[in-house]
């Protein structure tokens, strides 16, 4: 079976592999008898929401006839395992962080976010793992606030998210992020706000369609629980078990990827990450 492409083609965007159809009916409860009554639930939700004029206003929809879209819907149902109150609440989070930083949603294209794939900030992975997941590369040590601000380098975050999640394989089997710290430095955690993490921690954890299934982090330095100490107050206590650190023994995080699979940074035998191919592919709808 040819492998499922990390960006499908536009054909190829809503359709899902057996195995995906299989884990979202063991894993999600989508199947083809509760998909429409889910669906109807989360619409009747919406419904009553966008009722109030200034909700709806506050929202600042870009179009307001993407709440009718099975499509647009069915992320969101995904992202909160078919519970449509979930979903209700996730999408009215996402249009609200949208409307409170619009610059994070806006101006995502090759000229805006190449400053951040060229430093080697984010990458992917050209293949998904072997449960079929994204698999998101971060480099924080490669990342420079005087050259970079927090809120750029976030940017280009959320348009990897947004990226990712079209596709319908990646909203069932989610994504996983491998950080790797290398190179870290102490003077950088302290440049780091307080505020910039918040909303970091809020993108991902309560505003954005996304199955984050697990954040491995690799060489992270002692001070690491700084930076803990400052989130940690903002983390779900179910996110905080999916971070799992490795410091400079693989072993273990080789137990779930394959070091034919990964890069030289993570342990791996496929050579350094190809920071060109990784924003090639990231870019090539631009």
């Amino acid at each position: 079976m040819e492998p499922i492409a990390v960006f499908p083609s536009q054909d190829k965007l809503h359709t899902l592999s057996t195995d995906a159809t299989q884990k979202a009916a063991n894993d999600l409860d989508e199947t083809d008898e509760t998909k429409p009554s889910s669906l109807t639930k989360l619409r009747q939700l919406l419904d009553t929401s966008l009722s109030t004029p200034d909700t709806k206003a506050s929202l600042h929809l870009p179009d307001p006839d993407i709440l009718t879209s099975d499509i647009f819907l069915t992320k969101f149902l995904r992202a909160r395992n078919f519970d449509a109150e979930q979903a209700h609440r996730l999408i009215l989070n996402y249009y609200t962080f949208q409307a409170n930083h619009p610059f994070l949603f806006t101006d995502h294209n090759a000229v805006t976010l190449s400053p951040v794939f060229d430093a080697g900030i984010f990458a992917v992975l050209p293949n998904r793992d072997r449960q079929g997941r994204v698999v998101v590369l971060f480099f924080p040590g490669r990342h420079r606030l005087c050259e970079i601000p927090f809120d750029h380098m976030l940017r280009a975050c959320v348009y990897v998210l947004e990226r990712a999640v079209r596709s319908a394989e990646t909203q069932v089997n989610g994504i996983v992020l491998l950080e790797d710290f290398d190179g870290f430095t102490l003077k950088q955690a302290l440049g780091l706000k307080a505020r910039d993490l918040k909303n970091l921690v809020t993108l991902a954890q309560d505003c954005f369609p996304v199955r984050l299934t697990a954040i491995h982090m690799v060489k992270q330095p002692k001070f690491i629980t700084l930076i803990m100490s400052i989130i940690r107050p903002f983390l779900a206590a179910d996110v905080r078990r999916k971070i799992i650190m490795h410091g400079t023994d693989f072993r273990s995080l080789h137990h779930e990827f394959e070091p034919s699979t990964l890069p030289f940074e993570f342990g791996g035998t496929t050579g350094p990450v190809d920071i060109q191919s990784s924003k090639q592919m990231l870019l090539d709808e631009q």
